[in-house]
């Protein structure tokens, strides 16, 4: 070939697998996670139709098969159909042997997580029940860290710690609020024990009896986090002493108005410390 003759240019074709597999395979990782293809797809992508394309035969572009493969706890190479193994053991089928734990990955995802549907005027029966010698300034403080939740709608699941190996009960909440700021930050996920008791100085999300609330109209619950005050005694003839952090104030609520007060684990419990 003379050097002013134009080199050939390479053409390099790679075969897709079908997209039938990549659906049949999403399929079985959400049987696996115990997922619906909106959470997988909010997981994924912080959106909830990207699953939903693909069984539109849309083939999702690299960045998203990437999003898909960590949210479906699996490999892209895998969820693609490009090869037939996934690279290593990512999930356990059972939560009866959870211990010993040798990974993050190796962690089952099967505690469901609720987050607050959120109405602007709904939580404005909070200062009502606050007892009465709150100032006006502190019931408005403390009406708006009120949140309504489904509590039978996860809109995720989290890691089961190695604490909660066996426990069916407990659930996740998510921060909407900067109240326990710094203690906590909005959108961290709190792991809750709805059977033990909250002592002075640890943290409850209080849920709030349905017949305490004038009108009440929300599908869920009305409920809110607290710390129960450290430096107050914890006597069931006396109104809860709670407490919060932005700003700092101290308030008591009616026993009667409270459902149930479902204690916050703390992370060195959950991780057996």
């Amino acid at each position: 070939m003379s050097e002013d003759q134009p080199r050939p240019k390479t053409v390099f074709s790679i075969e897709e697998p079908p997209i039938e597999l990549m659906i049949q395979r999403i399929d079985e990782r959400l049987k696996v996670l115990g997922l619906t293809d909106r959470q997988a797809s909010i997981r994924a992508t912080g959106l909830p139709d990207a699953i939903r394309e693909i069984r539109r035969f849309k083939r999702p572009g690299s960045k998203r098969m990437i999003q898909l493969a960590k949210a479906l706890e699996t490999t892209p190479d895998w969820l693609g159909g490009y090869v037939d193994h996934q690279r290593g053991k990512v999930w356990l089928e059972s939560t009866e042997s959870a211990l010993p734990i040798y990974g993050v990955a190796d962690l089952p995802r099967d505690i469901p997580v609720f987050a607050a549907s959120v109405d602007e005027t709904a939580p404005a029966f909070f200062k009502d029940i606050v007892e009465k010698e709150h100032s006006i300034e502190v019931k408005k403080r403390l009406y708006v860290m009120c949140f309504g939740y489904n509590f039978n709608d996860p809109i995720d699941f989290a890691r089961r710690p190695p604490r909660l190996a066996k426990r069916d009960d407990c659930y996740g909440i998510i921060i909407h609020d900067d109240a326990l700021y710094p203690r906590f930050e909005i959108s961290d996920v709190l792991y809750v024990d709805p059977r033990r008791h909250a002592a002075p100085g640890e943290y409850a999300l209080v849920r709030i009896k349905k017949e305490a609330i004038p009108d009440f109209k929300t599908q869920g619950e009305w409920a809110f986090i607290a710390q129960i005050d450290p430096d107050k005694s914890e006597r069931l003839d006396q109104p809860w002493a709670l407490r919060v952090f932005n700003p700092d104030l101290r308030f008591t609520l009616d026993r009667r108005t409270v459902a149930e007060a479902h204690r916050i684990i703390p992370w060195s419990e959950l991780l057996s410390l």
